[in-house]
């Protein structure tokens, strides 16, 4: 990897978009729903805000420059806009 540039855990990058989402949309309480995957799926988002704002992380793993590791996050994003179009209507359901 260039530098000394160290990718995060994919546990930890969550966990931490999470808080910082959470103190975003802080108020009003309930402006930001958290959307684990766990549960039914999350359609290729990890959240989305009341405004509207669906949000998807991603920490890439094994990548030793930044032309692999912009690959592996447009492809990322890709496949999760694919995954979020195929379940627009469990999406438009459950999340709003």
């Amino acid at each position: 990897m260039p530098g000394d540039v160290t990718p995060w855990d994919p546990n930890e990058w969550e966990q931490h978009i999470q808080n910082v989402l959470k103190l975003r949309y802080a108020q009003p309480v309930g402006s930001y729903q958290h959307i684990a995957d766990e549960i039914k799926g999350d359609c290729g988002i990890e959240g989305y805000a009341v405004d509207g704002t669906a949000y998807q992380c991603y920490a890439c793993q094994n990548w030793n420059d930044f032309g692999v590791l912009l690959e592996h996050q447009k492809n990322k994003m890709t496949l999760d806009i694919g995954k979020l179009i195929r379940n627009e209507a469990e999406a438009a359901y459950d999340f709003g």
